[in-house]
């Protein structure tokens, strides 16, 4: 199983949260594409999960903020051979570019692979979760759930569960030190509650898809970039 982590703005924690997927689920982590302010990533992963985990290379070294490859196609992009289930960690927010002409959000659509979304507590941030949840539906993109990262109250954790139908999959707090002993504890304390939340946000979110579809079907057609 394959899912791809995306954030509500820069600060969200999506890389912290990715560690935590990737221990929690037993799973290897990937990193497609990097925007000049993440190009440490995949060290910072391989110092938090566990060494028998797989860190997979990223297709470029390049920084995705010079958008130099214009030919760059989402069909021709393929996900690497895995063991195990798979960590997906986007650059940038749902609709930040991987091409002078495609983003992320283009990308998911030919994958057709869930997201997990990572929100942090503010009410700008709240306003972006809603936005990006919004963007997922309208593109078709399945959304497995939204992590929780930082001093999230009870009220806005109830707002957003009221305004998006989704799943909280965790709430965490923020952490004055985060090393992969760390990690493996949070980890551990999430795994079967996270695992339990994955199963049940399939059917949560089958209805909710099904009735946003049909909705969007009923509004004109808009063009759509080449994928």
């Amino acid at each position: 199983m394959e899912y791809f982590v995306i954030d509500s703005n820069a600060k969200a924690g999506k890389t912290l949260i990715s560690a935590l997927l990737c221990q929690a689920l037993q799973a290897d982590y990937w990193k497609p594409f990097h925007q000049e302010h993440d190009m440490h990533d995949e060290a910072q992963i391989k110092a938090l999960i566990a060494p028998e985990l797989t860190v997979h290379p990223s297709l470029s070294d390049q920084s995705t903020s010079s958008w130099s490859d214009h030919a760059l196609r989402p069909s021709s992009l393929q996900l690497p051979e895995a063991l195990r289930p798979l960590i997906i960690e986007g650059s940038g927010g749902l609709l930040s570019p991987i091409s002078a002409f495609h983003t992320n959000a283009d990308m998911l659509q030919v994958w057709d692979i869930p997201v997990i979304l990572v929100s942090k507590a503010s009410q700008g941030v709240l306003n972006e979760t809603l936005l990006t949840v919004e963007v997922l539906r309208q593109r078709g993109i399945p959304l497995a759930g939204i992590v929780l990262n930082g001093n999230v109250t009870s009220a806005e954790q109830a707002f957003l569960i009221n305004q998006t139908g989704s799943v909280i999959l965790g709430s965490f707090q923020e952490e004055p030190h985060i090393d992969r002993k760390r990690v493996q504890e949070l980890a551990s304390s999430w795994c079967q509650t996270l695992e339990e939340k994955l199963e049940e946000s399939y059917p949560v979110n089958a209805e909710i898809e099904q009735k946003v579809r049909w909705y969007y079907s009923k509004k004109e057609s808009r063009p759509k970039a080449a994928l």
